[in-house]
């Protein structure tokens, strides 16, 4: 629960929580989001307003590694804080599952960026280089720490698919 609660505060900062001049708002959103937990229903979070019911999907799918509550995510571009594409790869990075990656639409540069990332880091994970046949272009390393939904400097070279086996052999 406390980690719960903790990721929605994070999120609310990051969202820019600043907007909200009432704690009764952000415990609505608490309320919501432990009881679609608790509930295992994610449909609970579709009566907050936009940016809540987006932070309440999101939250939602990360504890509970459900891409059916990342499809209720209007925002599709890949800033990994709020968006459907970003929600696919943190539940990826969870659970191991490149077919997650599968789901990521793509819809510009960005998000073919997030994707190969996300079969980057899923190949590394799995250590199966048949994925980073399935990178269709280079990724840009971020400066760690990066945390989510932050804007990084890249500090190091593209991956490459060459790069991703590499890192596996």
């Amino acid at each position: 629960m406390r980690l719960i609660l903790a990721f929605v505060f994070v999120a609310l900062f990051l969202f820019g929580c600043d907007r909200k001049t009432s704690n009764n708002m952000d415990s609505d959103l608490t309320k919501v989001l432990n009881n679609a937990i608790d509930k295992k229903n994610f449909s609970l979070c579709a009566n907050l307003d936009k940016t809540d019911k987006r932070i309440c999907y999101y939250a939602y799918a990360q504890n509970t590694n459900e891409t059916e509550a990342c499809d209720q995510i209007d925002i599709i571009n890949s800033d990994i804080s709020d968006s459907r594409n970003g929600c696919y790869l943190q539940i990826a990075r969870n659970t191991k599952d490149p077919l997650v990656c599968e789901k990521m639409q793509l819809s510009g540069e960005e998000n073919l960026e997030i994707k190969n990332l996300c079969y980057y880091e899923m190949a590394i994970a799995t250590k199966d280089p048949k994925l980073c046949e399935k990178m269709t272009g280079d990724y840009i390393y971020y400066c760690p720490p990066c945390p989510q939904g932050a804007v990084c400097t890249p500090c190091k070279q593209p991956a490459t698919k060459l790069g991703c086996k590499d890192s596996i052999e």
